[in-house]
Parts: C-alpha cells; structure tokens; sequence
C-alpha cells in the first residue's frame, strides 16, 4: 500500500479556512478493502496545524476474496481515490507562514500522515473434488455419523487446479492460510510530502484562506497620482503575505521617503502645507515605520521582556494601512 500522489486546493464549502487533499493510494484489489481514512497535517517543523478527515462524496464498494483459483487474476493494484479535508484556524495559519521563513523561495512544505483503515483477506481455497468410489475400484463408503447411525459416505479428494469452477460436483473449502483467521483488520502508516510554490500559496490559497485580507477601511485608490508609491504598497502586501516583515517595514518606509520628497519639491520647504500639514502626519509616519529596523536594538537594550519583542501580524496590518491613508492623504494635498 503506497501513497501515489496528492494534489491540494482550497476547499471553499467550509465557513473556516480549510484545504483539500485529494489523495491516490495504491492497494491490492480483492485482497485488501480500505474501510477509512484519517490522519494529521504537519509543517516540517513537525507541529501539527490540523486533523484531516475524509469526505465520501459517493457511495463506494469493495469485495474481499480467497485465493488459489482462477480468480486470482482479480488480485491487482487499484487506486483508491478519496479527499481529505484540513480545517485550519488563525494559529495554524500563522505557523504555516512562520514556517515559509526559512526558505529562500518561501513555499509552503507539509507533511501529510495518514492512517489507513483496511480488511485484508487471509481465506485460500482447498481445491476438493467429489467423486464417485466406483470410478477408483472402490465400493461403497460407509460412516457412522456423530450420533452413531450409519450412513453412505462420499469420497473427497484434493487436486490443485487452478481452473476449476465450482459446480455439482465440486466444493471449494477455505482455509485461513492454516488457521481459523479468514479476515484481518489493519492500519497501515503513510507519509506524503506536499510542497505548495510560493506563487500558488500567494495568488491562490491565501486569498481564500483569508490571508492578507485584513483591511478593515475603505480606502478608494481613485486615478493613483502617486503610482510608484502604489507600486511599493502592493510589494509590501506581497511581502506581508509571504511572512516577511521587515521587507513589510522597508517598503512602506520608502513609500514614506518618496511622498516626502515629491510634496517638499512641489510646495518647498517652507510652505504651511509642507511644513505643517504634511510634515506633522509624515514625523509620526517615520516613527511608526522604524520599529521593525529597531527591533534587535530594543530586545538588547533589557528594557522589556524580550519575548514581547517582536512584530506581529496585526503590526503590519497596522502599518500597511496607515501607509494607504498616507498615499490618499498626499494625493489630496497635491490636487
């Protein structure tokens, strides 16, 4: 039994953030029946992010059967095709973005354990035949039964042959492999590595797993006066997305350096909306911005608890949309 491939995709009937596996296993038909699936999802860091549990979208059936006969033709690799489903939460998903760090190309690798519920069959056919003691120069056989009455007895013998039918005078006996067992209940063990490019996880999961939608206000763009400044903002999301918060931080800060510049040339210096309108707005803008280019100096400073020392999720939401509202707000004075 063995794991062919698994192919991944958001599953979106789920009001929670949820992926699907859609899994092909390989087993042995008529000598192995799968009655379940389940498992977890891991990182590679082996922390689990979730359950994973199995869909049956239709109704499915499989039959067991024994051995040594003509029909052990029917004794072949199949498929199994089935889907599984992981619901994340909002701490599964910042491991899986955390986790995206280490790699240069930031994809996404899961490990993927699955249990594998399964009958297997342990029935083989003793090949007896009826016949007639007559054939052989035999008479006729005689028994006592277990009551002690006589009665006519019928002469079996054994021949191996793999073609026969079953018929009047023919009986197929089974045996468990030489013991009583005709059928065995398992769970066999499997691991799948699953590697999700960064550009799919980006353009396709995290949109519908609710990764980077996070602005709560209504910014309208409008007709984008200060296109490179849009340009760095989108980078920044870009950069949000992957888990990467200092580029976060370093592109809204150019953002901030751009806008600067361009309004100091257009009004000057001295100007009461350069000077007082934009530059108070742009002073706490700069402030905001530096933490992250801070962070190793501040955790070394003892100052605080150096597990508080850190920027998260909500930080860059932060500073993502108070980068936004800059733009809009420098657009404006310009017109």
């Amino acid at each position: 039994m063995q794991i062919m491939n698994i192919e991944s995709r958001p599953f979106e009937k789920s009001i929670f953030p949820s992926i699907s596996f859609e899994v092909e296993i390989r087993y042995m038909k008529s000598e192995e029946a799968i009655i379940g699936i389940d498992g977890y999802l891991m990182t590679d860091e082996q922390n689990i992010i979730s359950p994973l549990f199995e869909i049956i979208s239709r109704p499915r059936k499989d039959e067991l059967g024994a051995k040594l006969s003509k029909h052990d033709i029917n004794f072949k690799n199949e498929i199994y095709k089935t889907e599984l489903i992981a619901i994340l939460n909002n701490k599964s998903l910042e491991i899986i973005n955390k986790s995206r760090i280490k790699y240069e190309n930031r994809e996404v690798k899961f490990k993927i354990c699955i249990n594998v519920k399964y009958i297997e069959t342990k029935a083989t056919i003793f090949h007896a035949f009826k016949v007639n003691p007559e054939d052989y120069g035999l008479g006729p056989i005689e028994i006592f039964t277990s009551k002690g009455r006589k009665a006519t007895g019928e002469l079996v013998i054994h021949n191996y042959d793999l073609t026969f039918d079953s018929g009047a005078k023919n009986n197929w006996i089974l045996s468990g492999e030489g013991s009583n067992i005709f059928l065995s209940t398992n769970i066999r063990n499997l691991n799948y590595e699953k590697v999700i490019s960064s550009e799919d996880w980006i353009n396709i999961y995290s949109p519908r797993l609710g990764l980077g939608e996070y602005f709560i206000v209504e910014i309208p763009i409008g007709d984008k006066l200060f296109k490179e400044a849009w340009d760095l903002v989108e980078k920044a999301e870009e950069h949000f997305r992957r888990w990467d918060t200092k580029a976060v931080y370093a592109n809204c800060r150019e953002v901030g350096y751009l806008l600067n510049r361009t309004l100091k040339n257009k009004f000057g210096k001295k100007n009461f909306t350069y000077k007082e309108k934009w530059i108070r707005t742009y002073k706490r803008f700069e402030d905001l911005t530096s933490l992250d280019l801070h962070i190793e100096e501040i955790k070394e400073s003892k100052n605080y608890n150096s597990d508080e020392v850190k920027v998260n999720s909500f930080d860059c939401e932060n500073i993502l949309t108070s980068t936004k509202l800059l733009v809009k707000y420098a657009e404006e004075l310009i017109r």
